[in-house]
């Protein structure tokens, strides 16, 4: 990557997912916000850093934006804010609450990265469940396969059940190609 740097600015960790290898911190200076990749994060000696905490950083422009290019400090005393819920529905949709979830399995129906959902077919039968992307973020996953088994807990949403929280159980059954 060829990139120029703006020399050395304090930060705070907007959120960072190790899970994923990526976050953002936000610059004190009020200047745009930068792409931290967990490779920068390691070169300092760090598999992880908590959201809010403060930082010293190197920032450079990349050909997709603004990054930190090196992680000189990050703050030993420094508290991570407490997570806030994730939304589990489209951007700026209420957290829903995952207190009065039913437990239930099902089998992954479709899902797409790309368009950031899918549905899930529960094995006791019923309307099909379904699954925003921030839940699979959550549960350190990037995607799901038709066919997978998966448990999961529903909540009752605006438009139908929808999963708040989702583990894999097993892998999608393997097609055999006809024999001829």
């Amino acid at each position: 990557m060829q990139a120029s740097g703006d020399g050395a600015i304090r930060a705070t960790v907007k959120w960072f997912n190790a899970a994923k290898g990526f976050g953002f911190v936000t610059p004190v200076d009020g200047s745009p916000e930068a792409f931290l990749h967990l490779s920068a994060l390691r070169q300092a000696g760090y598999d992880s850093v908590g959201e809010g905490a403060g930082m010293l950083v190197e920032i450079g422009q990349s050909p997709k934006g603004r990054q930190v290019l090196r992680v000189l400090q990050v703050d030993a005393g420094a508290q991570p804010r407490p997570a806030r819920p994730r939304p589990t529905g489209p951007a700026g949709a209420p957290p829903l609450p995952i207190e009065n979830a039913e437990e239930m399995d099902g089998v992954v129906k479709w899902f797409s990265a790309l368009k950031g959902y899918g549905f899930i077919s529960p094995n006791a039968g019923g309307k099909d469940v379904f699954l925003h992307i921030t839940v699979l973020r959550n549960a350190g996953l990037s995607s799901l396969t038709p066919g997978q088994t998966v448990r999961m807990k529903v909540v009752q949403a605006r438009k139908g059940p929808e999963a708040v929280a989702v583990e894999v159980t097993g892998n999608a059954p393997v097609q055999s190609a006809p024999v001829a």
